[in-house]
């Protein structure tokens, strides 16, 4: 998961790692990303299914996520969720983060 609040237009990086009860990555049935921009419009991306979320290796998966803002607003959240899904459809285990995205305003001086 990212560590600093991204600027508006930029694509940060989210991250999550699965592993089973003894330490040994897994990689569940289903995939899903579930993204609520600060507009509050809900877009869910499952694994496989488009390009947005990416395997990168057993258990390890990513999304870059372009953030944006509407025009006036200095800063708002991302609400960000991953669920993973055994082959009968139970939830095996989600990862959530919430990401404050941040504008740069000119400085003006008069």
């Amino acid at each position: 998961m990212p560590n600093a609040a991204p600027l508006a237009g930029s694509r940060p990086r989210i991250s999550v790692f699965f592993r089973d009860l003894t330490n040994v990555a897994v990689d569940p049935t289903t995939l899903n990303f579930r993204v609520t921009n600060p507009e509050k419009t809900e877009v869910v991306y499952v694994y496989g299914v488009g390009t947005e979320v990416v395997r990168d290796s057993a258990g390890h998966y990513h999304v870059d996520l372009p953030v944006t803002l509407p025009q006036g607003w200095g800063n708002g959240n991302y609400q960000c969720r991953f669920e993973a899904f055994d082959a009968h459809g139970d939830a095996l285990a989600a990862a959530e983060v919430v990401l404050e995205v941040n504008t740069r305003y000119p400085t003006r001086w008069s």
